[in-house]
């Protein structure tokens, strides 16, 4: 849990500092691509008994990649609640408000230990 307070914290810093100017889109991508190297120094991160986060990657127009670890083959029950969740908290905590006001795309990649795909979550923060 400290990791993921660290990483809020970091997002928090790197935007405010740098996103308010941001004029073009390739200055954000150059944004992100700060915080993602950033990021991937407090990975891989657990997030629960059945996820963990093993990277994030800027892959430009205004995008992060999550990749994401998970040990369960999920239900589209599970996968539906995960989905709610990571929008909700996108959508309301204010932590999360830059993403917004600069419409960030947000892929989260599902994959087995192995690496075999599961599933995707993606979504524009500015439209949640």
């Amino acid at each position: 849990m400290k990791k993921i307070n660290t990483y809020i914290i970091l997002i928090i810093i790197v935007f405010s500092s740098h996103i308010l100017g941001a004029q073009t889109i390739s200055k954000v991508d150059l944004i992100l691509k700060k915080v993602s190297n950033e990021l991937n120094k407090l990975l891989p991160s657990q997030i629960n008994e059945n996820s963990k986060v093993l990277s994030v990657v800027a892959i430009g127009n205004k995008t992060l990649l999550y990749s994401i670890e998970m040990t369960i083959n999920p239900s589209s029950g599970v996968i539906k609640n995960q989905t709610e969740k990571i929008k909700n908290s996108f959508r309301t905590n204010p932590v999360y408000s830059l993403f917004r006001e600069n419409k960030i795309n947000i892929i989260y990649n599902y994959k087995n230990p192995k690496g075999k795909f599961l599933f995707n979550i993606e979504f524009n923060c500015g439209e949640l």
